[in-house]
C-alpha cells in the first residue's frame, strides 16, 4: 500500500473479492463517497492521515456491498466530523448488512447499534438489547451511561 492512489486501492479490494474490474472501479468511486473520501480518490494512500486510512480501510470493507461487515475498533483514531461520516456510512448500509463492531468506545453504541455483547475474560457477561444495556445506569449523560454500564457489568461500578 501507498504507492496506490486511493480510488485504485478500494477497486482492488472490490476486485479481490470478486467484482468485475469495472463494477469494482465504479463501486470505489461509490465507496469513497460514503466515507467522506470522494475528494481524495487521486491522491496516493501514502499521503493520507491517519484518519482518512482508517475510512479508506472502511471503503475498502464496503465496496462489495458485504452481508457481514466486521469492523475492530473501527472509530479509534478519528476526529468528531470523521466518526460523525462513519456513522452515516454505517446507518446507510442495507438492512440485510450484519454489522459487528469490537470496540471499547461504548459512545458509539447508542443509535447505532441493536444488541451489546460484553466479554469478560472470554466469557459473555451481557447480551441483549442496547436499551437495556443503558438501563443499568443511572447516570444522565448518553455517554456516561454506557461508560458506567459497561463497569458495572465488569463488576467495577457502584
Amino acid at each position: 500500500m501507498g504507492a496506490l492512489r486511493a480510488r485504485e486501492q478500494v477497486a482492488y479490494a472490490g476486485w479481490l473479492r470478486g467484482m468485475s474490474r469495472s463494477a469494482a472501479w465504479s463501486g470505489a468511486g461509490q465507496a469513497l463517497d460514503r466515507v467522506g473520501l470522494e475528494t481524495r480518490a487521486d491522491v496516493r494512500t501514502s499521503e493520507l492521515s491517519g484518519g482518512q486510512l482508517r475510512r479508506l480501510g472502511l471503503a475498502e470493507a464496503l465496496v462489495a456491498d458485504p452481508r457481514v461487515l466486521l469492523l475492530d475498533e473501527p472509530t479509534a483514531g478519528l476526529d468528531p466530523e470523521q466518526r460523525a461520516r462513519f456513522r452515516e456510512a454505517l446507518l446507510d448500509l442495507e438492512p440485510s448488512c450484519t454489522v459487528v463492531v469490537s470496540t471499547h468506545q461504548v459512545d458509539d453504541l447508542q443509535g447505532l447499534f441493536d444488541r451489546v455483547v460484553v466479554l469478560v475474560a472470554g466469557r459473555i457477561a451481557y447480551d441483549g438489547p442496547v436499551t437495556a444495556f443503558l438501563r443499568t445506569s443511572s447516570e444522565a449523560s448518553e455517554l456516561l451511561r454506557a461508560e458506567e454500564a459497561y463497569r458495572r457489568i465488569l463488576g467495577e461500578g457502584s
